[in-house]
């Protein structure tokens, strides 16, 4: 064994490889010099970049290069671009995943050691690291999911759905691996957080599942490609596929099967050389039968390798003759196979790091309960089409991306099964000789049924929102049942599987050969790593007018396969996939209320526009254009960025270029956080304290602090926010809020509570009860109600002016089963400027006084000469600080 203390606390880390063989350097340079000539009207910075990740080419001989987008020479997680070029113009507009408006360092306070270390932590691994993980440094950004307005849960479609980017974290991106068997084989994949060490995502990226003949156990007696032996025999390599590139850890070429006979690979003194590969006297291999025990290289042990190595050849026969895709990364590379992998271990898989696939022998003989040796047909395809993802979109295996990758195996993976046994091997896909079921092979029930995903108990039949928190391996359903219908159709008999209340009446499919070129030149040239399913759509659609025409009944087919599964419209209703274009924003104003103004220009309708200062999206204008009014006290003093986000009525968005103002105030914010826009940031939640994410409902912007509403439940509930702060020392000082109270208690008689609260600042002494507010204050007796009613309500803080206090707003329901909600937002709490010194040049004279007044215009109260405000014949830091002190009694009047 290998020292698994060396290897787990200081581990040599190696930089993730992102780059391939360059692509084809005319286009390239001339899609590269397109983004940097263009950054400006993409709305990107100076600091963006892009960074060559893979090309292929199409049918028409169109080049499509997708580049990686990077931000201060780091890689920006789901940050893509694909150029689709003629030669070295472009053919249509690229594919744009790019995120805008990034701002952070790029330099870690955290290792990469320490990232490591609390990522194995995490992992807990039962003995060593099968392979040196791997660490790259990226900036990872957060993203919110938001539905359209007006559109209600029950009825939301993946197009009501967008992503808004509220901002992005430095972290480490780390991938680790331990084989074991069934004693302990995992891959996982971390993001950790490169300052605190939080784990942000963790995601399992085990992806599972001279001419001689075969018995194999699940496609009858089949013809192998074998090597013959100078000795005599043969041995398990395929020297016809996969002699294009050696293998990368073996450094041979063509593709091979290798025995494991139970061993597992750490057992082994190199990380890759386990067990030999497969070689048999007379070149006649296997008995047909499941494994029973005993000596791999038995006839009976070479059965699993005769499943494999068929399952290899006619998967890479798939790609390479309906695809034009040699082998997994379309290259060539030689690829390996390995059976016997463990000890009743049940199940298959494929590993990037390898570049081979892995069976286990299965953990039932009999399949009745659990599975019989793992190497079926659709299996093979299933596995190794995980491998042609990654070197294609390279789809994410979390969130929606997830289920797609699952999908898209399941999709190769079944395709992969009706080539090699619908009775003809060129460069179509029979429609008979496979099935619409997963792995059906292995037990007595199939894993997976794509005509109606549901039947296996976990997966669901459409899209929903809840997709995207889903093991990948049941949010693959919607997709694949998607796929069925595109290619097989859907039925009108609502007994039917194939039937979906989303077309009740049916479509006609447009067969195996049609849908799976559409799918896969999706996959391929226009869908991006954290694509959603209704990008996926998006994706479908431009490979279906490519390889068929706009006005094609495969156009139509994939848009109604698609709405079959509750993403987008059906074919000819609008179904809009351009964003809004011409958006511009401006601002007037610079102190107390300033006005925000935008505009945009849509092919169809410009539902909305979203306001963002420093990425928050903190107003919204429900038009075309137009402007909003914005109390500037929510921000602090300083600069600030802004920009306009249009959204059409199908979720698409596009935003400005960013633009800064300035916030001049005698009076400044001090709560952080004050409208809950950066969602729980700043502010202690307990109990029933929830963060709102509806703009129809928010008072400003799309966030809002819920507490309540949780009385339904029949037992006492408690809930609080609770922010630290240091109360300025001024005259006035109060909070204002705005307060939105609903409740079933329609009795009158206080039952539930809201208490604004101080406490000392270690939050352990009650200072004093500021206001209680209950059910008897509601305005609304329905908590779902979708018209707000928020009420501005102020309190006297003066008392405790200077001190550093918790602030802190309590809610309290009893135990009846009638529920109050307390809908907060929009806090503001002032203090005075510190420092008179406006323009920072060591000064305090008529410069800064001249800075106030343009900044108050002509409220300011003035005496003759204009600048000397307390007649004392000069003009210093008295005239400047009189100025702010009558300012700041005006605001707290």
């Amino acid at each position: 064994m290998r020292n698994e203390l060396s290897l787990l606390i200081a581990p040599s880390l190696v930089a993730g490889a992102l780059s391939n063989a360059p692509p084809s350097t005319s286009a390239r340079d001339a899609a590269v010099k397109l983004f940097r000539s263009t950054k400006a009207a993409l709305n990107l910075q100076e600091e963006d970049d892009l960074r060559f990740r893979n090309e292929s080419r199409d049918e028409q001989g169109k080049l499509h290069l997708r580049l990686d987008q990077t931000f201060r020479g780091l890689r920006v997680w789901g940050g893509q671009t694909i150029y689709h070029m003629a030669g070295e113009v472009p053919s249509q507009p690229p594919t744009d995943r790019l995120i805008r408006g990034l701002q952070l360092s790029p330099f870690p306070t955290l290792g990469s050691s320490e990232a490591l270390a609390v990522a194995a932590a995490d992992m807990n691994p039962q003995g060593a690291f099968t392979r040196t993980p791997t660490c790259e440094l990226a900036i990872y950004p957060t993203r919110r999911r938001a539905v359209r307005p007006g559109i209600l849960p029950d009825t939301v479609n993946a197009a009501d759905v967008t992503t808004i980017v509220e901002g992005a974290t430095l972290v480490y991106h780390l991938h680790l691996e331990i084989e074991r068997g069934t004693i302990d084989t995992r891959h996982w994949d971390y993001l950790v957080d490169a300052h605190t060490g939080t784990i942000l995502q963790r995601w399992s990226t085990l992806k599972g599942a001279t001419n001689s003949t075969g018995k194999s156990q699940y496609s009858g007696t089949v013809l192998l490609k074998t090597n013959p032996l100078s000795s005599g025999g043969a041995e398990l390599r395929d020297v016809t596929r996969g002699s294009a590139l050696p293998h990368p850890a073996t450094a041979q070429r063509g593709n091979a099967t290798y025995d494991l006979a139970g061993a597992e690979p750490e057992d082994d003194a190199t990380p890759f050389q386990s067990g030999s590969i497969f070689t048999d006297a007379d070149d006649s291999w296997g008995d047909g039968l499941n494994f029973g025990g005993g000596a791999t290289a038995s006839e009976n042990g070479q059965t699993a390798a005769v499943d494999a190595h068929f399952g290899l050849q006619s998967t890479w026969d798939y790609y390479l003759n309906v695809h034009a895709w040699e082998g997994i990364d379309g290259k060539g590379t030689a690829t390996l196979n390995r059976v016997h992998y463990g000890h009743g271990y049940a199940n298959a898989f494929w590993s990037d790091a390898c570049f081979c696939m892995t069976y286990g022998d299965g953990d039932d003989p009999t399949g009745t309960w659990g599975f019989k040796t793992v190497t079926a047909l659709d299996v093979a395809g299933h596995e190794m089409s995980h491998g042609v993802c990654t070197n294609t979109a390279n789809l994410d295996y979390f969130g929606e991306a997830g289920g797609l990758n699952e999908a898209n195996s399941d999709i190769h993976g079944t395709m992969v099964e009706f080539y090699a046994r619908g009775g003809t091997h060129g460069s179509e896909v029979p429609d008979v000789g496979g099935n619409w079921t997963i792995a059906e092979q292995l037990s007595h029930l199939p894993l997976r049924y794509m005509d109606k995903p549901s039947l296996d108990g976990l997966s669901p039949d459409a899209w929903t929102l809840a997709l995207a928190d889903m093991d990948p391996h049941y949010s693959s359903g919607p997709m694949n049942r998607c796929f069925y219908f595109l290619s097989a159709g859907a039925s009108s008999d609502s007994m039917q599987s194939g039937f979906t209340s989303y077309l009740p009446s049916g479509m006609t499919g447009i067969g195996n050969t049609k849908a799976i070129r559409i799918w896969f030149k999706a996959l391929r040239d226009y869908l991006t790593s954290g694509a959603t399913y209704h990008d996926a759509r998006i994706a479908c659609q431009s490979a279906a007018t490519a390889l068929y025409g706009a006005n094609s009944s495969e156009l139509a087919a994939v848009q109604n396969a698609f709405h079959g599964i509750n993403v987008g419209p059906s074919a000819g209703l609008p179904d809009d996939a351009s964003a809004p274009a011409n958006v511009t924003v401006g601002v007037a104003g610079s102190s107390d209320t300033i006005v925000f103004t935008g505009s945009a220009t849509d092919d169809v309708k410009v539902e909305r526009i979203d306001f963002l200062v420093d990425g928050i999206v903190v107003a919204k204008l429900n038009a075309t254009s137009g402007s909003v009014q914005v109390d500037s006290h929510l921000f602090a003093n300083g600069h600030h960025s802004l920009q306009a986000a249009a959204y059409d009525s199908s979720g698409n968005r596009a935003v400005s270029a960013v633009m800064f103002f300035s916030v001049v105030n005698a009076f400044t914010q001090v709560l952080q956080n004050p409208g809950f826009e950066g969602g729980n940031s700043f502010w202690k939640m307990e109990g029933s304290a929830e963060i709102g994410i509806t703009s129809a409902l928010a008072r400003t912007g799309q966030a809002f602090g819920i507490l309540g509403g949780k009385g339904r439940t029949g037992s006492p509930v408690t809930g609080s926010f609770a922010q630290r702060i240091l109360l300025p020392d001024i005259e006035g000082l109060s909070l204002d809020f705005w307060l939105w109270t609903s409740s079933t208690d329609t009795s009158g008689i206080p039952h539930d509570n809201l208490k604004i609260q101080l406490f000392d600042e270690t939050d352990s002494l009650l200072l004093t009860t500021l206001a209680t507010y209950t059910n008897a204050d509601a305005a609304a007796t329905s908590l779902d109600s979708s018209t707000p009613a928020f009420i501005r309500r102020t309190l006297d803080l003066s008392r405790f002016k200077g001190k550093t206090v918790t602030l802190k707003f309590v809610a309290e329901e009893n135990a009846d089963t009638l529920a109050t909600l307390f809908r907060i937002d929009d806090l503001f709490l002032g203090r005075q400027w510190s420092d008179p010194d406006q323009n920072g040049d060591g000064l305090v004279d008529g410069i800064d006084l001249g800075i106030l007044i343009q900044a108050y215009g002509g409220s300011i109260p003035t005496s003759s000469p204009l600048s000397d405000l307390n007649n004392d014949g000069r003009v210093d830091s008295a005239d400047v600080l009189l100025l702010m002190k009558q300012f700041g009694q005006r605001k707290s009047q």
